[in-house]
């Protein structure tokens, strides 16, 4: 007899446990038997108590989820985490600002010295003072293509001639000798097979 009621219990027992899954929805016989069994089961009461709270949880079939609030709770979630990747940035755009000034610093300070030392020095001049004047030229030269720059240095060392401007168009150079020289300059520049002319520019007396 024994053997019999633990069969029964055993065969309610499976049967409660496969309406579980639809505690939510049972009614009549069915619920009566689930509620009857739960009452003297321990197993099956905790897992109708389970049922029960996942029910709750779970939104009903066909219902469309509630967006506003999942996102309300998505940013609760996220809102302290959002302040401190934004805190870090505001602690990290700091440093990445002061080596990209320091880097244009550089380059500005560079450039301002480069521009400074492209400009040629000039004497200080009181206001109103007279400006220097360029050194005129009074010998007209042209010499003999093929002539090498040595040639050229040696030529005008030997008659302590200066180069003030040239070659023109014409290849003409002008040159400037120490007054009262340029007569005798211009006679041995003309003796000289490099030089194919050579010309005063000092107006006769």
């Amino acid at each position: 007899m024994k053997a019999e009621i633990v069969d029964l219990d055993a065969s309610v027992h499976q049967r409660v446990q496969k309406l579980l899954g639809f505690a939510g929805t049972l009614s009549g016989a069915e619920l009566a038997l689930v509620e009857r069994h739960s009452a003297e089961c321990a197993q099956c009461e905790a897992d109708l108590a389970w049922m029960h709270k996942l029910g709750a949880v779970q939104p009903a079939a066909g219902a469309a989820p509630d967006m506003e609030t999942a996102l309300a709770r998505l940013e609760s979630q996220l809102g302290p985490r959002a302040e401190r990747a934004a805190g870090a940035g505001r602690w990290m755009a700091p440093k990445w600002m002061t080596w990209a000034l320091a880097a244009q610093m550089l380059v500005i300070a560079g450039l301002g010295v480069v521009l400074v030392g492209q400009q040629p020095a000039q004497d200080y001049r009181v206001l109103g003072a007279a400006q220097r004047a360029a050194p005129q030229a009074n010998l007209l030269v042209m010499f003999q293509p093929g002539v090498s720059e040595p040639q050229l240095r040696m030529i005008l060392r030997g008659q302590e001639a200066q180069v003030v401007g040239g070659p023109t168009e014409a290849g003409a150079w002008l040159l400037r000798v120490a007054p009262g020289r340029t007569q005798a300059a211009g006679e041995a520049l003309r003796h000289n097979a490099a030089v194919r002319m050579a010309e005063s520019l000092e107006k006769a007396p």
